[in-house]
């Protein structure tokens, strides 16, 4: 055979071969046509105008089922009429716009039919609307055996706009079966009340209890009844209605007589009538809609609930416990809070009490008290009364009881605020004590209710007149100086004055320098006076305490005001009356008063005994003298009749006057002639060196002089007793004091030194 022929032979031989091929690859089924097919990764609605905002679902059994979207949400339109799942209706509408073949069939490569894609009698047949009103249907048939078995393939077939006549064929990598196979009620929502909490205008409440919850502008009210509505605990609502609004169905039941299972207005066991605004345009007044949720039969664990109104009926199963939650007691939602007060904008206070009437009114200064007395008030009172009615409580409420079995009607108080933000008038009547003694029944004009408040508010609340004023007992200017001090005490009158060195001198009884610390002690004490209350603002003095003389402490203060410059400042003078009172029968100890005697009126204030005790110290100067202890060069102790002992100094060594060859502990005489020096007197006698007789001091049981680098000699002479029955002083007499003293066992103990313990071991 000829080449010619060869080649040409074998031409014919592979297009034969070929042409079977093709022939057997169209009748070899759904594997052939995938094979067959040619890769196109499209979207299958690629005419598609945006989102798709309709979707029917026909099953090969169920009815079709028809998700319409509004411009709220997505509506479950048929075979039911209720409010779809949102992330169900956009989740299916999501994966239609978005699919995309994997492959296709065209006419040619189309040699098998749609039953052997599924696709005659489809799994599914989805019906879509886009935004334009197109419509566009997806057939679901079999699933295609691809060759990855990690994603599932299936054979669909898109018809559309845009699309041949008999629509696409193609591969997908979708499986359907999650996403579409699903009865009526598992695309419902399973929130069944959509409302969101800021739009509720109102609540109503129908079971074990009965009240109605209203949206204010100045926040919530609980309406109790007709006659009684209350401010409502703002948190405690919103939380409540924030648990209305998530109710959510386990799932939903298919019945058409709701009395079955108690979800009637005869038959419910808990209605709540939800009242709303829905969004609207700006401007326009948004509308109100109402929706009801009645809670019925309850079966095991879980609750039969109906949900009706705007255009909306469903009958589902719930939690249980939501029957306990959805209705608490009003008491838990009823504000607490007394006064709906901000206290910084109080500019007057009136308080009517039994014991009289307080007028207080702010100033930039503080506080004013305008009635009972003219003057300025105690600001730390007035402002504790504000913050206790600010903050105060009620512990518990009295709604259905007469407000007179309170004491209302006649109170133990009468509180009214003058507000300047906003400018009104508040009021607290204050009744009676509760019979436990726990605390006090108030009535205000925010909470209508007689309620009871606790001890520690009562106790603010019923605080006598005389707590607003002042306690600042004849007070001298924090600026001034007071240059003079004269006490008018029991034992006597003292008179001390600052001198030009800016040292104390006492004038009287006795002359000398007076003691610094204790001077400085009762100015302080007179500067600070504060009384603890105020008992008395009458006018004359009460005889209590004009009568009483025998304690009487009468401070004459001189005050001159800060020198400015060479211009001479007027003295002023301030005078402080203080009693210790006794009761007149029994002799017990009634306290300590102090007023000012010139003031109209007197104010009396009870005070802080100490402040007597300290008005009462020894103002002499205890110091009995001044030297310097290095330069003392000789000592001279006799002691209990004995010899002196005497001791030289000669420069840096000490001898014994009667044995130069003794060995002396020059630092145990340092040490006595430094306790020496500051020896310190226990109490001063007022005209005693006169009498020295009477205390056994013209021949002393102890004498010690200590003589100095200028030959000036310092005596101090010791009693061997000290006043009787007392065994802890001593009297004695010293150089440079002008009156006989007493001193204590310390300051003996520093003189009374054997002689040996002056000498060196």
């Amino acid at each position: 055979m000829k080449l010619k022929t060869i080649i040409v032979l074998s031409i014919l031989l592979i297009l034969c071969v070929g042409y079977a091929v093709v022939r057997q690859s169209g009748r070899s089924g759904p594997s052939s046509a995938v094979s067959g097919g040619r890769r196109d990764e499209g979207l299958v609605f690629g005419q598609a105008q945006g989102l798709f905002n309709s979707l029917t679902i026909q099953g090969r059994t169920a009815l079709p089922i028809t998700l319409t979207r509004t411009e709220e949400t997505w509506l479950i339109t048929s075979p039911i009429k209720a409010r779809a799942d949102e992330s169900i209706a956009a989740e299916i509408a999501s994966a239609l716009r978005e699919l995309s073949f994997t492959r296709t069939f065209g006419e040619a490569d189309q040699v098998a039919d749609d039953r052997q894609l599924g696709l005659a009698k489809p799994r599914w047949r989805v019906t879509a609307t886009d935004a334009s009103g197109e419509r566009f249907q997806l057939l679901v048939g079999s699933q295609s055996p691809g060759s990855d078995r990690r994603q599932a393939t299936t054979y669909v077939r898109a018809l559309g706009p845009g699309l041949p006549a008999a629509g696409r064929a193609g591969i997908v990598s979708m499986d359907f079966t999650p996403l579409l196979e699903r009865a009526a009620d598992d695309y419902r929502d399973p929130q069944v009340v959509r409302v969101s909490p800021g739009q509720v205008v109102s609540l109503s409440v129908a079971g074990e209890h009965t009240y109605t919850l209203e949206r204010h502008e100045d926040g919530w009210r609980i309406v109790l009844s007709p006659e009684l509505t209350a401010p409502a605990d703002n948190e405690a609502v919103e939380d409540f209605i924030k648990r209305v609004c998530s109710v959510r169905a386990e799932s939903f039941v298919d019945t058409d007589d709701p009395s079955r299972h108690g979800l009637t207005e005869d038959s419910a066991r808990l209605i709540l009538e939800i009242t709303y605004r829905r969004q609207s345009s700006e401007g326009a007044e948004p509308p109100t809609q109402g929706i009801t949720l009645l809670l019925g039969r309850q079966s095991e664990s879980e609750l039969y609930v109906r949900l009706t109104g705007a255009g909306e009926e469903a009958v589902f199963l719930a939690d249980g416990d939501l029957l306990s939650e959805l209705q608490p007691a009003p008491k838990d939602l009823r504000s607490h809070r007394v006064l709906k007060l901000d206290a910084a904008s109080v500019t007057g206070i009136s308080i009517t009490t039994p014991a009289g009437k307080v007028e207080l009114t702010r100033t930039s200064g503080g506080w004013r008290m305008l009635e009972p007395v003219l003057g300025p008030a105690d600001n730390e009172t007035v402002e504790q009364l504000l913050k206790a009615l600010a903050t105060m409580q009620a512990s518990s409420f009295h709604d259905d009881v007469p407000a007179a079995v309170f004491g209302i009607d006649k109170p133990n108080a009468i509180i009214a605020l003058d507000l300047s933000q906003p400018r009104q008038q508040m009021k607290l009547t204050v009744g009676s004590v509760t019979p436990g003694g726990e605390g006090v029944f108030v009535q205000s004009d925010c909470q209508p209710a007689v309620v009871t408040v606790s001890q520690s508010t009562a106790k603010v609340l019923l605080a006598g007149p005389g707590a607003y004023h002042s306690r600042n007992i004849g007070s001298v200017p924090a600026e001034a100086r007071i240059t003079r001090l004269v006490l008018s005490r029991p034992d006597g009158t003292f008179t001390v004055e600052l001198d030009k060195e800016g040292h104390w001198q006492m004038l009287s009884p006795v002359t000398g320098r007076a003691d610094e610390d204790t001077v400085a002690g009762i100015i302080s004490a007179i500067r600070n006076l504060r009384a603890r209350e105020i008992v008395s603002w009458a006018d004359p003095l009460p005889r209590i305490y004009a009568n009483e003389v025998r304690s009487a402490i009468v401070a004459t203060i001189a005050v001159a005001p800060s020198e400015q410059g060479d211009t001479a400042q007027p003295t002023q003078t301030y005078v402080l009356r203080m009693i210790r009172l006794r009761n007149e029968w029994s002799g017990e100890y009634v306290g300590t008063y102090a007023w000012a005697p010139g003031a109209k009126p007197p104010i009396v204030g009870k005070i802080d005994p100490a402040v007597y005790e300290q008005l009462m110290g020894n103002l002499s100067w205890r110091r009995l003298w001044q030297f310097d202890p290095a330069g003392a060069t000789e000592i001279s102790l006799a002691q209990g009749g004995d010899k002196p002992f005497v001791l030289h100094r000669s420069e840096d060594h000490w001898t014994v006057a009667d044995d130069p060859y003794a060995r002396v502990n020059s630092q145990a005489v340092a040490d006595y002639i430094e306790a020496a020096s500051k020896l310190s007197v226990y109490k001063h006698l007022a005209d005693s060196l006169d009498h020295l007789d009477r205390f056994d001091l013209q021949t002393p049981w102890l004498t010690l002089q200590l003589t100095d680098r200028d030959g000036a000699v310092h005596r101090i002479a010791v009693a061997s007793h000290g006043p009787e029955g007392d065994t802890r002083t001593w009297y004695a007499t010293a150089s440079g004091v002008r009156t006989v003293f007493l001193l204590d066992g310390k300051a003996i103990g520093a003189l009374a030194k054997k002689q040996s313990e002056f000498l060196a071991d």
